[in-house]
């Protein structure tokens, strides 16, 4: 398909471990890529895609789809005119029960193989809706895990983590669980 010249832009929504194969053949092509989070399970392999992209020219963004859902914007329309008042605390929870039926249906996803971790694969669209909202950039966590629970997976299942941000006094927490009810 790509050889054929017929594909300005393509998706790519495949397994984490694939992404990099596939993003270097759109590349080749010279396609633009939509490519879904996490960029990939490896920090080399996230560079080794942000390099290729930029090598050949093509345009290259991360899926955060969360950003366009219609209370988000609204939100940090109001952060940003200073309405709210100085940022003292921003909180985002994420009780995540539907990976239940996303490990069931898509082994891989909670594979040690897949290198997908709670913060990469389900809590990486919290990471970027706080960064977004503030502004700003994440200067220093500190985070704690848990593997408590009945799901069987191979890595931390709940995750709570305080943020600093740069150029803000406000504290940002960030909770996700595999095993939390909502």
């Amino acid at each position: 398909l790509f050889s054929a010249g017929r594909v300005d832009v393509v998706s790519i929504l495949t397994p984490d471990h694939l992404h990099r194969t596939h993003t270097e053949a759109a590349c080749a092509a010279g396609i633009q890529i939509l490519l879904t989070k996490p960029i990939a399970p490896t920090l080399p392999d996230a560079r080794s895609i942000v390099a290729c992209a930029k090598k050949a020219g093509v345009h290259l963004m991360i899926h955060q789809e969360m950003r366009f859902r219609s209370i988000y914007p609204r939100a940090r329309e109001l952060i940003a005119s200073g309405r709210l008042g100085e940022i003292a605390f921003i909180g985002i929870t994420e009780l995540c029960q539907y990976v239940r039926e996303k490990f069931a249906n898509a082994p891989w996803y909670a594979t040690r193989e897949s290198g997908r971790t709670m913060v990469t694969g389900s809590g990486v669209h919290q990471v970027d809706m706080i960064r977004w909202l503030c502004g700003n950039p994440v200067r220093k966590v500190t985070a704690l895990g848990n593997r408590v629970g009945d799901l069987p997976y191979w890595h931390n299942k709940t995750i709570v983590a305080l943020l600093e941000f740069e150029g803000l006094a406000g504290i940002g927490q960030l909770t996700f669980s595999y095993e939390g009810m909502p």
